[in-house]
């Protein structure tokens, strides 16, 4: 018995322990999974608002540029007082229908500026130049500049005028990014201005955030990946501190924003001291569950000691008590063939002793059987019997008692061929059936037990017209202890485990004991399987 509580107890304590453990620290782990993915998707959102702030400015600075450029084909006064008076403008440039450079003017003396602007952008000028952008999109940036000999005559420039309004142009010479702007005029030509790098520079990083973030530090950076701009106090010592990392919109597409640092986890923003809490809640909650186990082991080690020994007292009193019963009951039948028929209330009297003898016989070894079933000590010996011969000695010990009750008996015994089977135990469950019947449903006036034979197995049914029982306790009759509760059994003594018993029998004897769907009252069916 203490080594089944030892199981027990090992079963309640550690497998609750375990579950609770990993379901502790799988909320931890998901807690800080979470705050994982929220610190991503946050710095995510920082970086796109920064680009999307970039992107703002860069509207602000196309839409000045528009509204500065002339729609006509523009006086070199124009084009002068572009270079000079724009803050934006390094150079202004204009390209007439036919694909010539008018401004700056190559027949003319040109300045120190206009000479390296037209070096930088000598391939533009080109006619085999062909630019390619981002189709669909009026005010694009380009993805790429390229020089291809194609041996067409349309300008590249020209060409892209005729797919888009207006553009951006990005291209690289010596020291880094260059800008180009432009817009188509009525006629056909194009009108441009190299942009100021320093001015568009300085109006990037203004849009950008200030201050600092105690987690990291965002950095605005060039093609090559130079620092430009950067906001944050983290000082990364080595190139693997990259985080996240966004790319500006055209035409700046080279450049990013990048994210340095190692994100927030568990150890900052007060991690660990709420790690820590939920820890310490875990370990209370483990700590019950074990005082809860120890309490239950001694509990459970004393009720089980003192149902041991009321089981005990009950086995050896019922011993004790089958020695008198079957003297009482030997005596009463010599006492009956002595009496005088004459004597009518004698026998009577006699008979209920007789009757009362042999129930409470029966109910002696319902307990016993039951006790020796609970300590697996129930040992049947089976033996090649003829079944009808075992319901017609059942039936004659019961048919006085159920004659008294006046209570109809009909037998419809068809099952002559032997069958293995223990001769008590086959009588205990015919003798539990048929005192049910005497019990709770002698209202029917008669009891019907018939018996049949096929190649494989034999049935007996014990029918009663009774009033039944219920559909919601069809499944507990079964169960030990349990009785029907209704007004037939109302001040009808039992222990509620003969039915119990007489399925056990049957089952250990490879045979089923079953309750049939009937019409009305009551069928159970005892199944014998056939050996061999």
């Amino acid at each position: 018995m203490k080594k089944s509580l030892v199981i027990c107890l090992i079963g309640i304590t550690v497998l609750p322990l375990t579950v609770i453990s990993w379901l502790g620290v799988s909320r931890i782990k998901g807690q800080e999974d979470q705050l994982k993915r929220q610190s991503e998707v946050l710095l995510k959102n920082n970086l796109e608002n920064a680009v999307q702030r970039v992107q703002n400015t860069l509207l602000k600075i196309e839409n000045q540029l528009i509204q500065q450029l002339p729609s006509s084909p523009p006086t070199q006064e124009i084009l002068q007082r572009l270079s000079r008076k724009h803050a934006l403008v390094s150079q202004a440039f204009y390209m007439d229908s036919k694909g010539k450079l008018v401004y700056p003017d190559t027949g003319q003396q040109l300045s120190q500026r206009e000479i390296k602007f037209l070096q930088r952008t000598s391939l533009l000028w080109e006619n085999d130049a062909i630019l390619e952008g981002q189709e669909g999109k009026e005010s694009a940036g380009l993805e790429r500049l390229s020089k291809e000999r194609s041996g067409k005559s349309a300008h590249g420039l020209l060409a892209l005028a005729e797919r888009h309004n207006q553009g951006w142009i990005p291209w690289y010479w010596e020291d880094g990014l260059h800008l180009l702007f432009w817009k188509a005029v009525s006629g056909g030509g194009v009108i441009g201005v190299e942009v100021e790098y320093m001015a568009l520079l300085s109006r990037v990083t203004a849009s950008l955030p200030e201050g600092e973030s105690s987690l990291g530090k965002y950095v605005l950076c060039n093609a090559g990946g130079e620092f430009i701009y950067q906001w944050g106090r983290f000082s990364p010592e080595e190139e693997k501190a990259l985080f996240q990392s966004h790319q500006l919109p055209a035409p700046l597409h080279s450049w990013q924003i990048r994210y340095y640092g190692k994100g927030m986890s568990l150890t900052q923003e007060g991690g660990w001291g709420e790690l820590a809490g939920q820890w310490i809640v875990l370990a209370m909650l483990l700590l019950t569950l074990i005082g809860l186990s120890v309490y239950f082991f001694r509990e459970s080690s004393r009720s089980f000691y003192e149902a041991e020994h009321r089981v005990q007292f009950v086995n050896r009193v019922s011993h004790e008590l089958k020695t008198p019963l079957t003297n009482i009951r030997l005596y009463a039948e010599l006492l009956e063939d002595k009496l005088s028929e004459e004597d009518k209330t004698a026998v009577k009297q006699l008979s209920i002793i007789q009757a009362e003898t042999q129930r409470l016989t029966r109910l002696i070894s319902n307990i016993l059987t039951f006790s020796k079933q609970a300590k697996s000590t129930l040992k049947l010996r089976p033996e090649e019997i003829c079944v009808d011969d075992v319901i017609k000695t059942t039936m004659e010990s019961c048919k006085p008692s159920l004659e008294k009750l006046g209570v109809l008996i009909e037998l419809d015994l068809n099952a002559p061929v032997l069958v293995s089977l223990d001769r008590d135990a086959g009588g205990q469950i015919l003798y539990n059936l048929i005192s049910n019947v005497e019990k709770y449903a002698r209202s029917g006036g008669s009891i019907k037990i018939t018996s049949g034979q096929t190649r494989n197995e034999t049935r007996i049914q014990v029918i009663d017209k009774g009033p039944g029982i219920p559909l919601n306790q069809v499944q507990k009759i079964f169960n030990p202890y349990y009785r029907v509760s209704s007004k037939v059994t109302e001040g009808i003594s039992g222990t509620g485990i003969g039915l119990s018993i007489s399925r056990d029998l049957a089952r250990i004897q490879g045979g089923e004991l079953e309750l049939v769907k009937s019409p009305e009252g009551c069928i159970f069916q005892w199944t014998i399987p056939h050996k061999g």
